[in-house]
C-alpha cells in the first residue's frame, strides 16, 4: 500500500522523535556519573529532564506546524529542516528560552566546574546561542550570545570578578563572540531565506491553484458552448470537441478522429470538397503570412444522419494547433429566404401596403402599388406623417382610426386619401397593430383598397334600385289591388260561412279546397280549421292539425308573431307584404300575410283567421332578374364594340355607349326611337334594309359599313353582325347587332400585302448573298485551318526531335517542358478539327432520311467496342425498332459525342454504368443517355450547351468544350431538341427528341 504525504511525514516526524529522545537519555545517563558523583547526577538528572521536555516540546511545536490537511495535500513535502527554519516562535517565547537556556548553562557549569578545574568551557555556552539564533534568528542570538560573554567572564580566572586573567581566556572569549555573531548572522539569513521560498512557493501554489480554476473553467466554457468547436493539433487530429459539436454533426467520436475522417464525410462531392480544401489552404497560407487567425467562410456540410446545414467556419491559430469554430446558419438562411420571398410578395403586389410607425404616427415602408395610387415614389413616401394621406376635412377620420386603433388590435375603416395632385378618392383600410411586450405599439400593418370603382357601381346600382324601387311600387299597387280583391272574396266567404254555419260538413270542404293558405284558430291558439294549401305552403303533409296549438306544432315561432297573434285577438287587422319566416330546420319562406279577428255571435272576439301566401318563389325570381338585368347592362357598357337592340319595327329597345357616341345621344334619347330620328334618309333606309334582310334570314347577316360619330366626327370601316332575337316560346322579339371598327385592320391588310411583295424580292436577293457568302466562309475556313496546322506540325516535328535526340541531356524540368509543348500542340491541332466540325455542322446540306435508330445505336457501340472495354464500362440498352427523320451523320455526330462524354465523366465510377434506352412520345421519338459519373448542377444546364463552356478543370477530364455545343447545333438543325438531367454526384441523364416516322 502507498502512503500518503501527510503518512509520510508523520511517520519520519515520530521516528526522529524517539531517535532523538533515546540518544538523549542513553548518552546522558551513560556520560553523567562518569564525569561527577553520585549526588550531583541525580540533581543534573532532574535538569536533564526539565530540558528534553522544553526542547521536546520546542520541537513537536515544529513539528506539528509542517503537517500537512488530509483533504488538501500540498504539492511538495516538508523536512523537518525545513519546518524548523520556516517557523520562528513569538519574540517574547524565544527571549524567555533564551533566559532559561543560559540560566540552565550556567547551572550545569557550576556542577561541573570542578571536575574541569574551572575551565572556561565556552563550548558549553555556544548552546543557548545557536537555539536562540536558530529558533528568534538575528537579534535573539545577539542577546544569548551578549548573555553568555557576561556569564562566561563571570566564570573565567578570577572567578566572580568578570575579569579576563590570561590572554588565553581572552581568546576563547573573543571567538565566542565572532562565532555567536556568525551563527546569528547566518540564521537570520537562513530564515530570510526561508521566508522567501515559502512566500515563493505560496505564490507558485495560489497561480497553480489559480491556473487549475481557469483551466477548469476553460475546459467547462469549451464544452457547454453554444458554439460547436473543435481542437486540431499539428498532427491533424481532433484533440478536443465540444457537446454542440457532436449534436450539431451527429459523428460519434471514434468516427471522427483527425481531419482526414472530417474530409470525405463532411464533404461527399469530391469536387466541392476540392474547392473548400484549396480555399482552406489559401486562407492558412494567407494567415501564416500576416500571423493572423484564418477568416473562413460559409460552406455546406453533411451530417452523420444525411441532412447537410450551413455553416460558418473560422478558426484560430494556437500555439499547438487551431482552434475551428461551427456556426449553424442553416435556419437564418432559411428564415432569410422566407424573408425575401415575403418582401418579393410585398413589392410585387397589386394591393396597396403600408408599414407605419405607431409611435410616430409616419410611414415606415410603402409597396409600389400602394405609392403608384398615390401618384408617388415608394421612397418618396418612406417618412411622410400618415396625416398627408389624408384630406383637411378628412383629419378627424384619421384621429378617429388611431384612437381605436390604439385599444383594439385590428380595425377595418373606410375614409379618404389625397393623391400627390389633390385629388381625392375613396379607401377601404385593413389595419393590424404589433405590440410589444408590454402592449404598446410599435407598428401597424394595412392593406388599403381603392374604392373608386366599387363607388361608382355603387351609385349605378343605386340608380338601378330607385328604377327598381318604382317598378316595385307599380307591382305593390297591383299586389294591393289584388289583395282587396282577396278580401272582396274572404269577406264573401266568411257571409257564406255564417249562412252555412249550421253545415259543417259543408264548412268543412269550403276551408279545405280554399285558394288560399288560411287557418281558423280559437283564443288559445288551436286550430279550428285549415286549407289543403294550408299544409302544402308549410310542408306538412296530412297531418291533422284539428285541436292542436299552432304553436306547438310551429315551436320556431317568435315573440314578434306572438304579439301579432294577440293584437288580432284584441280585433286588430295586420297584414304584411313581405316578411322572413324562419323555420327550426334553417330554411326560411317570404311570406305575405293577414291575421284578422272572427266573432262570437255575442260580438266578442272568438279567436283570429291567418291568411298567407308564399311569395319566396317570386322574390328569388326577381332578384334573379334584376341581377341578370344587372350583369346584363355592366357586360354591355364594358363591350369596346357598338351594341343594339331593335324590335321588329326597328325601334332601338337597348344600347350601350358606343352608340350613344355614334348618334351623340343619350340612352333615354334613343330608346323608343328608329333610325331615320339620328341618320339621314339614304344612310337610315340602308340600315332598314339589313335589318330586314337579318330578320328573314335563318342566320347571321355580316354587314360592312362606314359611320361617322357624331361625337368627335370619327369614320370608320365598321363589320356589323345582324341577327334574329326570339324568346323562350320562339316569337321574334327584335334584332341584335354587334359592329366592330376594322378601318385598322383593313389598313394593315392592305400594308402586309404592299410588305409580302417587298419582302419576297429581299428574301431572293439575300438568300442569293447568302450563299455565296457561305461558299467563300467556306473556302475561308479550310484556309485558315490549313495555315493554323502548319506551324503546329513544326512545332509538333521539332519537339519530337528534340524528345530524341536531346532527351537524355536534359534535366527533369526540360523534358517536362517538351512534354507539355506537345500537350499543347495535340490540344491545338484536336481544338481545330472541333472548329471545323463545328462550321462544317453550321453550313452543311442535311439529307433527312427515314432512319432506324437501334440501327444506328448498336453500330456505334460496335465501334466503340474497344473504348469501352478500356474503360471497363457496363452498357446496359433497351432498343425499341423507332425510325425517325434525320441526317444519318449528324446523328451518328450527335450520338458519338454524347456516349464518348458519358464514358470520360463516369470514368472514376466502379464500376461505369451507360443506358441507352428508346421510346416514343406522341410524333416524336426519345433517346435517353445516362451514366453514373459525376453530374453537374442544373443551374449550368444552359451553359454546358455553348461552345467552349467548361465545367471541370482540363488536367480532370480533357475535352475542347465544343461537343455539346456540336451536338445542340446538330439537333437544332435536324428539327429536333436536346436536354440534360442532373444532379453533383448522381450522374447525368441526355435526351434527345426527334420527329418520328410513322
Amino acid at each position: 500500500m502507498t502512503m500518503s504525504r501527510r503518512q509520510r511525514y508523520i511517520v519520519l516526524a515520530c521516528l526522529g522523535y524517539v531517535a532523538l529522545a533515546l540518544a538523549w537519555i542513553f548518552l546522558s545517563d551513560q556520560l553523567l556519573p562518569a564525569l561527577i558523583d553520585m549526588a550531583a547526577v541525580v540533581w543534573l538528572s532532574s535538569a536533564k529532564g526539565v530540558l528534553f521536555v522544553l526542547l521536546s516540546g520546542l520541537g513537536f511545536y515544529f513539528v506539528l506546524q509542517g503537517v500537512p490537511p488530509a483533504l488538501d495535500e500540498p504539492e511538495a513535502d516538508y523536512s523537518l529542516l525545513q519546518v524548523f527554519a520556516a517557523q520562528r516562535l513569538p519574540g517574547w517565547l524565544v527571549y524567555v528560552l533564551m533566559a532559561a537556556l543560559v540560566s540552565m548553562v550556567q547551572i550545569v557549569y557550576s556542577r561541573i566546574a570542578e571536575i574541569f578545574d574551572h575551565a572556561p568551557l565556552l563550548v558549553l555556552f555556544m548552546l543557548p546561542v545557536i537555539v536562540s539564533a536558530l529558533l528568534g534568528g538575528l537579534w535573539p542570538g545577539l542577546l544569548a550570545t551578549a548573555a553568555v560573554a557576561v556569564a562566561s567572564i563571570y566564570n573565567m580566572q578570577p572567578v566572580g570578578l568578570f575579569e579576563i586573567g590570561n590572554r588565553l581566556g581572552l581568546f576563547h572569549w573573543s571567538l565566542l563572540l565572532v562565532d555567536g555573531l556568525t551563527v546569528s548572522l547566518i540564521s537570520e539569513a537562513m530564515h530570510s531565506a526561508r521566508r522567501r521560498d515559502v512566500q515563493r512557493r505560496r505564490q507558485l501554489e495560489q497561480a497553480s491553484e489559480e491556473l487549475s480554476a481557469s483551466e477548469a473553467r476553460f475546459r467547462r466554457l469549451f464544452q457547454e458552448a453554444p458554439v460547436a468547436m473543435a481542437l486540431i493539433d499539428k498532427q491533424q487530429y481532433i484533440a478536443a470537441r465540444n457537446l454542440r459539436f457532436d449534436s450539431l454533426f451527429g459523428y460519434e467520436p471514434t468516427e471522427l478522429t483527425s481531419l482526414r475522417d472530417w474530409w470525405p464525410r463532411a464533404y461527399p462531392d469530391p469536387h466541392y470538397r476540392a474547392q473548400v480544401k484549396a480555399e482552406w489552404v489559401g486562407g492558412m497560407r494567407a494567415a501564416l503570412e500576416r500571423t493572423d487567425d484564418v477568416q473562413g467562410g460559409e460552406y455546406r456540410v453533411s451530417c452523420a444522419n444525411g441532412s447537410e446545414k450551413r455553416v460558418l467556419i473560422y478558426a484560430i491559430s494556437l500555439l499547438d494547433g487551431m482552434l475551428f469554430s461551427f456556426l449553424d446558419v442553416t435556419e437564418f438562411r432559411l428564415v432569410e429566404q422566407r424573408l425575401g420571398l415575403w418582401m418579393e410578395s410585398f413589392e410585387q403586389a397589386q394591393v396597396g401596403l403600408i408599414i407605419s410607425d405607431a409611435q410616430a404616427n409616419t410611414i415606415s415602408l410603402v409597396n409600389p402599388a400602394f405609392a403608384r395610387q398615390r401618384g408617388y415614389g415608394p421612397h418618396e413616401m418612406t417618412g411622410m406623417p400618415l396625416a398627408r394621406l389624408f384630406p383637411m376635412e378628412r383629419q378627424n377620420d384619421m384621429r378617429h382610426i388611431l384612437h381605436a386603433l390604439s385599444k383594439n388590435a385590428h380595425g377595418v375603416f373606410e375614409t379618404e386619401h389625397v393623391r400627390k395632385d389633390g385629388s381625392r378618392f375613396p379607401v377601404l383600410v385593413d389595419v393590424t397593430v404589433l405590440r410589444n411586450p408590454q402592449q404598446q405599439p410599435l407598428t401597424r400593418v394595412a392593406f388599403v383598397f381603392d374604392l373608386t370603382e366599387r363607388k361608382a357601381a355603387e351609385q349605378a346600382l343605386a340608380a338601378v334600385r330607385a328604377h327598381s324601387a318604382e317598378q316595385q311600387a307599380r307591382a305593390r299597387l297591383a299586389l294591393l289591388n289584388q289583395m282587396q280583391d282577396a278580401n272582396l272574396a274572404r269577406l264573401r266567404a266568411e257571409s257564406a260561412l255564417a249562412a252555412l254555419r249550421e253545415s259543417e260538413s259543408r264548412f268543412k270542404l269550403f276551408i279545405d279546397y280554399a285558394p288560399a293558405a288560411l287557418a281558423m284558430f280559437d283564443r288559445d291558439m288551436r286550430y279550428l280549421a285549415f286549407s289543403r294549401r294550408w299544409l302544402d305552403d308549410y310542408r306538412l303533409g296530412e297531418r291533422d292539425l284539428f285541436g292542436l296549438s299552432h304553436y306547438d306544432v310551429f315551436p320556431e315561432i317568435d315573440d314578434r308573431f306572438k304579439a301579432i297573434h294577440q293584437r288580432g285577438m284584441n280585433g286588430e287587422i295586420v297584414r304584411m307584404e313581405e316578411d322572413c319566416f324562419r323555420r327550426h330546420d334553417g330554411g326560411q319562406q317570404w311570406l305575405r300575410w293577414e291575421v284578422r279577428p272572427w266573432y262570437l255571435d255575442s260580438g266578442g272576439v272568438g279567436g283570429i283567421v291567418i291568411f298567407s301566401e308564399d311569395i319566396s318563389a317570386r322574390l328569388a325570381a326577381k332578384s334573379a332578374l334584376l341581377d341578370s338585368e344587372a350583369r346584363l347592362r355592366a357586360l354591355i357598357g364594358t363591350i369596346p364594340d357598338l351594341i343594339f337592340l331593335k324590335d321588329v319595327n326597328g325601334v332601338y329597345l337597348l344600347c350601350n355607349p358606343v352608340l350613344q357616341r355614334l348618334v351623340g345621344a343619350p340612352e333615354c334619347d334613343i330608346i323608343g326611337r328608329t333610325d331615320f330620328d339620328f341618320f339621314d334618309a339614304d344612310q337610315a333606309a340602308s340600315f332598314r334594309a339589313n335589318d330586314k334582310r337579318a330578320l328573314e334570314a335563318a342566320v347571321p347577316v355580316v354587314n360592312e359599313e362606314w359611320l361617322t360619330f357624331a361625337e368627335d366626327g370619327y369614320r370608320g370601316l365598321f363589320q356589323t353582325v345582324k341577327t334574329r332575337v326570339e324568346n323562350a316560346d320562339g316569337q321574334l322579339i327584335g334584332i341584335l347587332g354587334i359592329g366592330r371598327d376594322i378601318t385598322v385592320l383593313r389598313q394593315a391588310e392592305q400594308s402586309l400585302r404592299l410588305s409580302n411583295v417587298d419582302l419576297e424580292a429581299r428574301v431572293a436577293e439575300r438568300t442569293a448573298e447568302l450563299e455565296a457568302l457561305n461558299q467563300s466562309l467556306e473556302s475561308f475556313v479550310y484556309s485558315v485551318s490549313h495555315d493554323l496546322k502548319a506551324p503546329l506540325r513544326g512545332i509538333e516535328g521539332y519537339s519530337q526531335l528534340l524528345k530524341e535526340d536531346y532527351g537524355a541531356s536534359l534535366d527533369e524540368d526540360g523534358r517536362f517542358f517538351i512534354a507539355n509543348i506537345r500537350t499543347g500542340v495535340a490540344r491545338m491541332s484536336e481544338l481545330i478539327d472541333d472548329l471545323l466540325a463545328y462550321s462544317r455542322m453550321e453550313r452543311r446540306k442535311l439529307e433527312t432520311l427515314p432512319l432506324d435508330l437501334a440501327a444506328l445505336i448498336e453500330q456505334l457501340l460496335a465501334e466503340k467496342a474497344d473504348d469501352i472495354a478500356a474503360a471497363g464500362a457496363e452498357i446496359v440498352t433497351d432498343l425499341s425498332s423507332v425510325y425517325v427523320q434525320a441526317d444519318s451523320n449528324g446523328l451518328g455526330l450527335v450520338m458519338r459525342n454524347l456516349l464518348e462524354n458519358a464514358l470520360k465523366f463516369s470514368a472514376n465510377s466502379l464500376p461505369p454504368r451507360i443506358e441507352i434506352s428508346l421510346g416514343r412520345r406522341g410524333d416524336h421519338a426519345l433517346v435517353r443517355i445516362a451514366d453514373n459519373g459525376i453530374g453537374f448542377d442544373m443551374a449550368y444546364h444552359e451553359r454546358i450547351f455553348e461552345i467552349f463552356q467548361r465545367l471541370h478543370r482540363q488536367e480532370d477530364y480533357p475535352g475542347t468544350g465544343i461537343g455539346l455545343a456540336l451536338v445542340k447545333k446538330a439537333m437544332q438543325r435536324m428539327g429536333g431538341e436536346v436536354w440534360a438531367e442532373s444532379a453533383p454526384g448522381q450522374g447525368a441523364r441526355f435526351y434527345l427528341q426527334l420527329p418520328a416516322v410513322a
